[in-house]
């Protein structure tokens, strides 16, 4: 898969917009918890907070 874009948290409407349009060239990520780009986990381990369903 190819990242075409990022945008941050505010920009998860017009991410929307341009899947329901059809109008992007591939991935959109957004960033949650970051303001920009390279803020994420680069160390070995899970990358996400896994939660137990009906826990």
């Amino acid at each position: 898969p190819v990242l075409w874009q990022t945008m941050g948290f505010d920009g998860c409407a017009e991410a929307h917009q341009l899947l329901r349009d059809n109008k992007h060239l591939g991935k959109i990520a957004i960033l949650v918890g970051a303001t920009e780009e390279g803020q994420g986990r680069t160390a070995e381990g899970p990358g996400a907070i896994r939660a137990e369903v009906g826990a």
